[in-house]
């Protein structure tokens, strides 16, 4: 990126006030602007001019008066999001997922911008920094810091099959490393602990509506939330026997469920419901399970007596 982009944000970044803004800038300036923007976007840049951008594209979706202009703003906004997340770049994803943050929670946006926001922050999942992936997860749930947008205050149908196992994705990192330090989700809240971060997870993807206990995820689905409850099982985290002790919930909840497929005389639900049981038994097999042993081959034998 030119320096000029730079001296150009610094010198734009002074006036906020919209009508000024505008009858300093023509609408053809700013889109002569935001070509250049995304014109300077390549892998070798800087952190800092990456964020110039972005700072400067934010700036002209909050004063111009152009629907097109901030249309495109947005768009370059997302365009070097999604840049910094493909080059790996943790500070410039960090600076991105604050700044859609803050917007989420700003006047600027109407609905459907939200929901456009809400996807770009989603889109955080796909990061390889650890650290990025936590507050991906701390936005559903942390409900202080995001009492607007967190898994208990969104609608149902927002949660996406995809959001939860993203979720579960870094669950499984928080137990494969226990000296992983949580950081804020905002700064005007204490972090999260571990206690309270395992305990969403348990009442709202275990338990809960959104997760093993949804019929509207596939079986493959479920088997993937499986999965990071049988890798929390195994692994050395202090924290493991609460997840053995959900697989044994869940074989209670697999025998009510197996119960009611035959009662409705549901063939196709009882198959998927079967299929799911096998998958469980067969992963669960390098599991030990210590004291709780004799409860989870009880709870295997009670659901085998009705297949």
């Amino acid at each position: 990126m030119s320096d000029n982009l730079i001296e150009v944000y610094t010198k734009l970044s002074k006036l906020q006030d919209g009508i000024r803004f505008n009858q300093i800038y023509s609408p053809s300036f700013q889109k002569e602007l935001l070509e250049k923007c995304l014109d300077s976007i390549h892998p070798e840049m800087e952190d800092t001019y990456t964020t110039t951008i972005f700072k400067l594209c934010l700036h002209l979706y909050t004063y111009s008066i152009d629907e097109t202009v901030k249309a495109d703003a947005l768009t370059c906004t997302t365009m070097i999001k999604s840049f910094g997340i493909r080059q790996n770049k943790e500070t410039h994803q960090l600076f991105c997922f604050n700044k859609y943050f803050q917007l989420l929670y700003s006047k600027l946006l109407n609905d459907d911008q939200k929901k456009q926001c809400l996807d770009e922050l989603n889109e955080f999942a796909n990061s390889e920094s650890k650290y990025i992936l936590i507050l991906f997860l701390l936005f559903y749930f942390d409900t202080a810091s995001n009492p607007t947008y967190n898994i208990l205050r969104l609608p149902k149908e927002q949660i996406t099959a995809k959001i939860v196992l993203n979720i579960c994705k870094v669950i499984t990192l928080l137990f494969d490393d226990t000296n992983i330090k949580i950081p804020k989700l905002s700064p005007n809240y204490p972090a999260l602990t571990h206690e309270t971060i395992s305990q969403r997870f348990y009442n709202q993807i275990i338990y809960g509506d959104f997760g093993l206990q949804n019929n509207k995820l596939t079986l493959d689905q479920k088997n993937n939330i499986l999965d990071c409850l049988i890798k929390c099982s195994t692994s050395k985290n202090p924290h493991s026997n609460q997840a053995k002790k959900a697989l044994i919930k869940h074989i209670s909840y697999i025998k009510k469920q197996i119960d009611h497929a035959e009662k409705e005389n549901n063939l196709d639900s009882l198959i998927a419901i079967q299929s799911h049981l096998k998958y469980l038994e067969t992963n669960c097999e390098s599991i030990s399970f210590d004291k709780l042993e004799k409860q989870y081959k009880k709870s295997l034998e009670d659901v085998h007596q009705l297949l």
